[in-house]
């Protein structure tokens, strides 16, 4: 959201009090520029290269009000530098004569990079040309304006004509300021927008943990009670808590001596330090929240309990929306926390959830006994845990993985960027419907086979690959008929193309994606947790980064766009998506076996 606020003297609207209220000046500041170093181009070597191109060339009028003499413009094919020139004066106009070598036969084609001292920033152009012997890049008559993009903090801009109503109850004075802001940005929410970025992986990483030792736990429990065995079950759920202590217990020693040399191994900027340390600090202490709510999710979906989970992550979000704003800004009693208030309403939204699903768990789950005596660790208990939750843990610590690869091969393109990290947010959403029927075959099947019925395992599989398709299927419609809506949505601005061909062309994985998921909770419901990490393996890491910074050499050089890239993911999934398949059959055949 934008908010415009003008800054005067204001006038109370109140007839019975007609003396004028005074507020401060405020303090506004625009900082719309993240600095980039200077950079050390240098000349290519006299005699490396036979041939030359000219290209002249001049700013466009925005860049041409921020040009400064010491400026350059700067001309690669590859990474190698071929030619370097600042501006010249000719007929009243400055124009870069840019003399630029090369040999015969370049395959690549010639990139165009622009720094402005006064900006401190690098544009590079986003139209790439190719290298011609003795050719010419613009003319003298008609000098190139190469279309120079920014790739610093806000690359996008709009522009908005305010007209101010005449019966606003002060007067309009010369000195009056309009401003924009996007939300409710203070001085410092840079700092803390990177400050919650570095500690993102820590987070996923907690998030992984929990989450893999209750996928574990819920598939060996669901077994366990299909067996009739209660006994072992109540120690497996005990075990399972036992697991969550001890994370907790490594969560709070990291909080306590790692973070701030965490952070610190990231950044200088001692604002953000503080802020990131601050902010990670206190997710970590209080980090018992979201380990015993995954914990207790998952006790209660082995049970057949999911609406109850449900219920506890509904309750935990609301909290969060409603203590944010009253613990970051600072509503009522409460001070202003800023970065650690965000932090706070996070823990206590975490906490609210796990005590209600504490408390779901010790009334409804009455399958098998409770108590603290269960919580004895036993070795043969925990390794059943792992070797199907493990595989879990990395799946989800692999995701943040892929997403920080992915920038890395996309960062030739800010625009790119942009575009996949809207597009993951779309992504995750469908997908978050087959987690959920994932997460609901996967002790029906385990149920089924503590219980040796082979028809009911049948009929999970069968009819959760069959739910799963449909709602795939209705993801895929939605996307590849309506991108334009979402691009709306997410405000894409200068990425909505590349936003809207990611959905068309990714889209199309979301079929095998579905289906590798399902695969991988019936793998992991008839002990194939090794077969499940291969499949997360193959989606997230083996198959997608290499092809993706293989097609992207391409789109560097200029000879695909940057759609080709896209195509990586659908055809990532179908292979994933067959060698899946071939696994399934390979288990069902031992299982039955077995039997």
């Amino acid at each position: 959201m934008i908010i415009l606020a003008v800054s005067t003297c204001l006038w109370s609207c109140q007839d019975d009090d007609p003396t004028p209220t005074v507020v401060e000046e405020p303090d506004w500041k625009l900082e719309l520029v993240e600095n980039d170093p200077e950079p050390e181009w240098e000349m290519p070597e006299s005699g490396i290269y036979q041939f030359s191109m000219t290209g002249i060339m001049k700013l466009s009028d925005f860049l041409e009000g921020y040009a400064d003499e010491t400026d350059e413009v700067s001309a690669f094919i590859g990474n190698e530098c071929r030619g370097v020139v600042k501006a010249q004066e000719y007929n009243g106009e400055k124009l870069f004569f840019l003399y630029i070598r090369g040999n015969s036969a370049e395959k690549q084609k010639v990139t165009l990079k622009y720094y402005s001292a006064k900006n401190k920033k690098l544009y590079v152009c986003n139209e790439l040309f190719d290298f011609v012997q003795n050719g010419t890049y613009g003319k003298i008559s008609d000098p190139a304006i190469p279309p120079f993009e920014e790739s610093g903090k806000y690359p996008e801009a709009m522009t908005a004509t305010v007209a101010l109503t005449e019966s606003l109850p002060f007067e309009q004075r010369d000195k009056d300021i309009l401003a924009a802001f996007v939300g409710n940005m203070k001085e410092g929410s840079e700092a803390a927008l990177n400050a919650l970025t570095l500690v993102f992986p820590v987070q996923m990483l907690m998030v992984a943990v929990g989450i893999g030792t209750g996928v574990g736990t819920n598939a060996l429990l669901a077994r366990t009670l299909g067996q009739g065995n209660s006994k072992k079950a109540a120690k497996v759920a005990g075990n399972s808590l036992f697991l969550g202590v001890i994370i907790y217990a490594v969560c709070l020693l990291f909080g306590i001596f790692g973070v701030k040399a965490y952070i610190s191994s990231q950044t200088v900027d001692p604002e953000v330090i503080s802020m990131g340390t601050g902010y990670l600090r206190i997710c970590c202490v209080i980090s018992f929240g979201i380990i015993f709510f995954s914990l207790f999710e998952k006790l209660l979906q082995a049970t057949g309990r999911s609406l109850y989970s449900t219920i506890g992550q509904v309750v935990g979000a609301v909290v969060n929306i409603i203590l944010d704003p009253i613990m970051i800004y600072g509503i009522g009693p409460v001070p202003e926390m800023g970065v650690e208030g965000a932090a706070y309403a996070t823990v206590i939204g975490q906490v609210a959830s796990a005590v209600l699903l504490f408390i779901f768990h010790m009334k409804l789950n009455k399958e098998f006994a409770h108590g603290t005596k269960y919580m004895k660790p036993e070795g043969g208990i925990i390794k059943e845990i792992y070797s199907i939750g493990l595989p879990a843990i990395i799946a989800q610590a692999l995701m943040s993985i892929m997403v920080y690869v992915m920038n890395l091969i996309l960062k030739f393109s800010p625009s790119a960027q942009t575009a996949y990290g809207l597009f993951y947010k779309v992504q995750q959403f469908v997908l978050f419907l087959a987690f959920g029927l994932r997460d609901a075959i996967t002790p029906i099947i385990a149920f089924s086979y503590g219980m040796g019925s082979k028809n009911r395992i049948k009929d999970g599989m069968k009819y959760g690959l069959i739910y799963t398709i449909v709602l795939m299927v209705l993801g895929v419609a939605i996307t590849e008929i309506f991108p334009g809506a979402f691009a709306t949505l997410f405000n894409a601005g200068q990425s909505r193309e590349y936003f809207i061909g990611a959905m068309h062309i990714i889209s199309i994985s979301f079929l095998f994606a579905g289906i590798n998921v399902a695969y991988q909770g019936i793998y992991q419901a008839l002990d194939g947790g090794i077969e499940s990490l291969v499949i997360s393996l193959l989606r997230q890491l083996v198959i997608i980064l290499p092809l993706a910074g293989i097609f992207s050499i391409f789109v560097r050089n200029g000879q695909m766009g940057v759609s080709l890239i896209w195509w990586a993911f659908p055809i990532t999934e179908f292979i994933a998506c067959l060698a899946g398949y071939v696994f399934l059959k390979r288990i069902w055949c031992m299982k039955r076996r077995e039997k």
